[in-house]
């Protein structure tokens, strides 16, 4: 499988189906601690439910349907992953929202 940040997006998926991947995680902009500069935070990346639209639309298209496509990058809410799993994502990974779930603040004392 690949992890793909949510950048050339097309592109990069092609490469994975060529090198034969059986999953593909996406990582959208918006997700992060926020302690990225607001230039990089607000400019790098495609957003993740655009993005997400992009790679299943792609997917769909080359006939991928045995690759497991997972999103990620700033989804928090049910309503996120309800949405996420609409527009076509075979699952949703969380990381820092589950951390904050029980508690963590993010000081390496989780």
């Amino acid at each position: 499988g690949f992890k793909l940040s949510a950048q050339h997006i097309e592109k990069d998926i092609d490469f994975a189906l060529q090198a034969g991947a059986d999953y593909i995680i996406l990582d959208g902009r918006g997700g992060g601690t926020g302690a990225a500069p607001l230039l990089f935070r607000d400019n790098i990346s495609v957003p993740t439910i655009p993005a997400l639209a992009r790679a299943r639309h792609f997917l769909d298209k080359r006939g991928a349907s045995d690759v497991t496509l997972i999103i990620t990058g700033g989804l928090r809410t049910p309503a996120d992953f309800c949405k996420a799993l609409a527009l076509g994502a075979d699952g949703v990974a969380i990381a820092n929202s589950a951390l904050q779930a029980i508690g963590c603040v993010g000081a390496r004392m989780c």
